[in-house]
């Protein structure tokens, strides 16, 4: 999609994108987050002033084109990912729309937990499906059995084939990908007001309201998975990248005999007698 934008010009190439005030109507390529996400990994390295003055100009343009034609109540947002960069531009490009509010965000699906279970619910919850404590499918399996809110979009940067499924058994009203901003708005709304967000790529792919996913996870047998700490979950996650206690323990900033412990309850968690069993349940368990 091409919009035309008046008084200067984002120019985008592989290593740079810079913006040039003063010229007249140039166009913009408005598909995506790619020039954006660009100008934030050069944050990291060149000087702030630098990277947030042509920022502000991006953000500033594609939140007129992306919400101009949105229209409604006030919609409240949180956001789980990983990704600070991700979150960093969302919040940029959200921040002072009307119709849409962020109560907060979250790098980690346990934060995102605490959030929800001290009654921070949104209206609706934006999770990336690859977060990096816990598959984003078990955080909204996990949300979705304790009640029918918040509705859920799912986020991702891979096809969106590769979720959607997962998605939807877990309990999502929604997904789309990260590099279409201008779906957001449109995907936030029809999960808020009507319920799903329908997802035509897959005829198998149907996503349930919120109220008919939390009927349906809340009358399963509990997860065993979803009891996992933290800390048994990371465990879990270095070991199987065939780390050894010490190497993981050494990752954690624990000792050797407290990563055996965290091994330990994982397996009686799951049900399992050995390790090895402990770890093939758990990779399953992140693909439900």
């Amino acid at each position: 999609m091409t919009t035309q934008i008046p008084f200067f010009r984002c120019l985008s190439t592989e290593n740079a994108v810079s913006i040039r005030p003063n010229h007249h109507v140039e166009s913009l390529q408005i598909g995506g987050f790619k020039p954006f996400f660009t100008v934030l990994k050069h944050h990291r390295t060149r000087g702030n002033a630098y990277v947030k003055l042509h920022l502000d100009v991006c953000y500033r343009t594609m939140r007129e084109a992306a919400f101009d034609g949105d229209r409604g109540e006030s919609i409240s947002l949180a956001i789980v990912d990983n990704d600070a960069i991700t979150l960093y531009a969302l919040r940029k490009l959200i921040e002072n729309t009307p119709t849409l509010t962020i109560l907060w965000t979250s790098e980690t699906g346990q934060e995102a937990l605490t959030h929800c279970k001290n009654k921070h619910l949104p209206d609706v919850l934006l999770v990336d499906m690859a977060l990096s404590d816990m598959p984003g499918t078990m955080l909204c399996r996990q949300l979705r059995a304790t009640g029918p809110t918040p509705s859920i979009l799912a986020f991702t940067s891979y096809p969106l084939d590769m979720y959607a499924a997962d998605a939807a058994q877990a309990g999502v009203q929604g997904i789309i990908t990260k590099n279409d901003f201008m779906t957001l708005a449109k995907a936030v709304r029809s999960v808020h007001e009507d319920g799903v967000f329908p997802y035509t790529s897959q005829e198998d792919v149907i996503f349930e309201t919120a109220e008919a996913a939390y009927d349906r996870i809340s009358s399963m047998p509990s997860d065993p998975a979803a009891t996992l700490t933290l800390s048994e979950i990371t465990a879990l996650n270095l070991t199987a990248r065939g780390m050894s206690s010490k190497e993981v323990a050494k990752q954690m900033g624990v000792k050797p005999a407290t990563v055996r412990t965290y091994t330990m309850r994982a397996r009686s968690k799951l049900g399992t007698t050995t390790l090895g069993e402990a770890l093939v349940k758990w990779q399953r368990a992140k693909h439900v």
